[in-house]
């Protein structure tokens, strides 16, 4: 059975028992189509994206196309496009000309100097990146569900919640051409649903349809959605936060044990949880936390933002009071912040760290020992241009110096980015493109905005999650926020 989640498997296996009238069923397997094909082994060697954006980043800067552009934001968004393109098997032209006029009659324009640049831009990128034996995600589950559909020997049972891309659907062909293949479309089992009724038929018309509105109130007496949708019109985001807040815990003193919050808005997401948090309410968490706002990466920015800024006073400060810094010897950092600042105001030394080291050594020698520790950190980062893999393992080093990583491992979400860093290390082994600090430094927060920490520890009746998430589950009440 192909499920489109794992949350389907517990409720659909109970509904299978239930249906069969048996004391005991033996289960069929149950798996997504994705965690399958991943199942079925390749001959060669899949190219991770890090990998793959690194030698766009390096055509990119080689052809200076862009010279004042995020060239990183930019290396993704077209390795995005590409992973679009090979998603719904589509071929560019050989010839770039040809590929301009297929951009101008798709846009139904004329094909000008600036439509011919972005056509350049794209043929000229994909047949690069086309030209190695290596696969990219995209072409290998495409390869492996070929392989899967000759290999498949047993009726599938299929859920579907959502449009199938070429390959899938090719996929289920082939697979009716050997064995039986039934399709569940869960979406046209939502329609009957009386409550869901309305909204599915307006989810399929256009805002002018003549009937719609007569169909509206056709339906309306059976949706019977005003008793169980509430709106409410906020102000702001406090406002917003504190209604949900309110809601959620009404909902829990009623006894609900299952409540959903469907994050829309991360900002009020956040203010809700520490609403909820200070009213001592755990919330799990599906939807999680970018890297870049947890506090064990704000100790490695501040370091960072330190040796780029060649240790300006208030880029030091700002460190020595970071938790994690000296985690092998907190004492030593509670002091240093406070020897740091009263140092800087009596002697006015403002930036280099072999500056304060010297003052430190003839005013505040407590202070010299953590300093040191500084400069032994930014010693063990390169000195000049390296590519992204030694970077990082520089950074582990220069991070243990300072007894971060020591930190990070008493840490959950030190822990995974701890292992997020080796994972970045290890897939860019093979690659060459050498970067500055800042360029490597542009990718590290690039990569640290875009990958997420999630809190598996916790359970709770409260669950945080995302739409995508909530096909065919139930839950006793649900928040969109």
């Amino acid at each position: 059975m192909l499920l489109p989640n794992y949350h389907a498997a517990q409720p659909l296996a109970r509904a299978l028992s239930r249906v069969s009238g048996l004391p005991a069923l033996l289960l069929p397997q149950m798996t997504t189509l994705a965690d399958w094909a991943q199942s079925v082994p390749l001959e060669l060697p899949v190219l991770p994206d890090t990998q793959r954006i690194a030698t766009l980043y390096q055509a990119l800067r080689e052809r200076r196309w862009f010279p004042d552009a995020d060239l990183w934001s930019l290396s993704r968004e077209l390795l995005a496009l590409m992973d679009e393109l090979t998603r719904h098997h589509v071929t560019l032209p050989k010839d770039e000309a040809d590929f301009a006029a297929q951009l101008a009659e798709a846009y139904q324009t004329k094909s000008g100097e600036a439509m011919q640049f972005e056509a350049r831009v794209v043929h000229e990128l994909w047949y690069a990146m086309a030209a190695g034996d290596d696969l990219d995600a995209q072409r290998a589950y495409q390869q492996r569900l070929a392989r899967l559909a000759q290999q498949v020997a047993s009726p599938l049972y299929v859920l579907q919640t959502c449009d199938l891309i070429a390959p899938e659907a090719r996929f289920l062909q082939v697979c009716r051409e050997r064995v039986a293949v039934t399709l569940f479309d869960l979406r046209e089992k939502v329609k009957a649903e009386p409550e869901c009724e309305l909204l599915a038929f307006a989810l399929q018309q256009d805002m002018h349809s003549d009937n719609l509105l007569g169909t509206a109130g056709r339906l309306n007496a059976r949706a019977r959605l005003s008793a169980r949708l509430k709106l409410f019109a906020a102000h702001g985001l406090e406002q917003e936060a504190e209604a949900a807040d309110v809601q959620v815990r009404r909902w829990l003193l009623e006894g609900k044990s299952a409540i959903a919050v469907v994050v829309q808005d991360r900002l009020v997401a956040r203010r809700l949880r520490a609403l909820l948090e200070r009213a001592a309410v755990q919330v799990q968490d599906e939807t999680g936390w970018t890297f870049a706002t947890l506090s064990v990466s704000t100790v490695l920015m501040r370091w960072l933002e330190a040796v780029q800024g060649d240790f300006y006073y208030q880029d030091v400060l700002d460190l020595l009071k970071s938790p994690l810094l000296f985690a092998d010897a907190p004492a030593l950092r509670r002091q240093a912040a406070y020897q740091f600042e009263q140092m800087v105001r009596k002697h006015g030394v403002v930036a280099h760290l072999q500056d304060f080291i010297a003052v430190a050594e003839q005013h505040a020698p407590e202070l010299v020992l953590p300093l040191v520790r500084l400069r032994q950190a930014k010693l063990a980062l390169p000195g000049k241009s390296a590519p992204l893999a030694d970077w990082l393992a520089a950074l582990r080093d220069s991070l243990g110096i300072l007894g971060v990583i020591q930190g990070w491992r008493q840490d959950a979400a030190g822990q995974q980015l701890l292992q997020l860093l080796t994972l970045w290390q290890e897939e860019l082994q093979a690659d060459n493109t050498a970067c500055s600090f800042a360029e490597w430094r542009r990718w590290l927060s690039q990569q640290l905005d875009l990958n997420t920490y999630r809190d598996v520890a916790v359970e709770s009746p409260v669950l945080f999650t995302h739409l995508p998430a909530t096909r065919w589950r139930s839950f006793d009440a649900v928040l969109l926020l």
